[in-house]
């Protein structure tokens, strides 16, 4: 099992120079005037880290190689300085974070500690293997994106597994899976205005249906639509386009019903020894409370009621 890394500086203490958050830090203090200390709580899914920071307020310069970082404050504010500007978020906002060196000062609110969620994954790169240009931006309105109202809200999902003492993130098929949708929810995030020329109907769908028996087949595994794209031969973004514009929806939802299918089938096999939560974490579901909505929402009952159908 896998427990959270804990990290906590307190007043007249240093910090150690990198966390299993930030990268290379060269520069850090608590405000001054304040009692506390800054605690950063994370938690390694695959190639992602998500991660909580609760703090009295702090200075921090740091270098950041290689991941995008997504912070969601949740009280109090923050702004950063990259060398393009300057950005600032504060409840209900966010901001999108590349590659390289950053100053960020974080204040808390005049009554409590300022408190963020954060999410990392690897910066993806450009057609040619190198690096792509890597975001800087804020997204002002969380809710106003598609993408940044998901992660927003998964994120909260997996920071209160993260504290339960049976949460979903003691299983370690479930932290892959859920890494695998953090990767997918930031690629989202981070194509957001992002174009790709357009190809004749006849390719896209020869493509969504090569990527659609690649996620059939692989459809309990923790996926990614970084792998499906390679499958069928095209980027990320073009694969969101073609199933978009074939299917009216995304390859992420396709692979959902995908799931759902399969979660079906095994419950109604009514094997004694199973269990509803077994069969949705082997069918690529974290959220549990989700699966049995969608799933009653597509087959009419609870995973629970099929699952005691098959069993009679």
């Amino acid at each position: 099992m896998t427990l959270p890394s804990v990290l906590r500086v307190r007043p007249g203490e240093s910090h150690p120079g990198r966390d299993g958050l930030f990268g290379r830090v060269h520069a850090f203090r608590l405000v001054p005037g304040r009692e506390g200390s800054m605690e950063v709580r994370t938690v390694q899914l695959g190639a992602a880290t998500i991660g909580i920071v609760e703090s009295v307020g702090h200075d921090i310069a740091l270098d950041e190689p290689a991941r995008l970082t997504f912070l969601v404050p949740l009280a109090g504010g923050l702004g950063v300085d990259a060398g393009r500007g300057r950005l600032e978020a504060r409840s209900g906002g966010g901001l999108l974070l590349g590659t390289g060196h950053r100053s960020t000062q974080v204040r808390a609110p005049r009554s409590g500690l300022f408190r963020a969620l954060v999410a990392m994954t690897p910066c993806r790169s450009d057609p040619d293997g190198g690096p792509a240009e890597t975001p800087f931006r804020t997204v002002p309105r969380l809710g106003a994106e598609p993408a940044a109202r998901a992660l927003t809200a998964y994120l909260h999902y997996l920071a209160r597994e993260l504290v339960r003492p049976d949460g979903a993130l003691k299983r370690p098929t479930t932290r892959r899976a859920a890494g695998a949708l953090i990767l997918d929810l930031m690629a989202e995030l981070d194509q957001v205005g992002a174009g790709t020329p357009a190809s004749g109907s006849g390719a896209a769908e020869g493509r969504v249906r090569l990527a659609e028996g690649y996620m059939e087949a692989r459809a309990g595994d923790e996926l990614t639509m970084a792998e499906v794209a390679r499958a069928a031969g095209i980027g990320v973004r073009a694969l969101q386009l073609d199933f978009q514009r074939i299917r009216g929806m995304s390859p992420r939802a396709v692979l959902h019903r995908f799931r759902l299918e399969r979660a079906y089938a095994r419950l109604l096999a009514g094997d004694p020894a199973t269990t509803v939560t077994d069969i949705a974490l082997l069918c690529g579901f974290t959220h549990l409370g989700r699966f049995a909505a969608s799933y009653r929402a597509r087959f009419g009952e609870t995973p629970s009621e099929t699952l005691a159908r098959g069993r009679r």
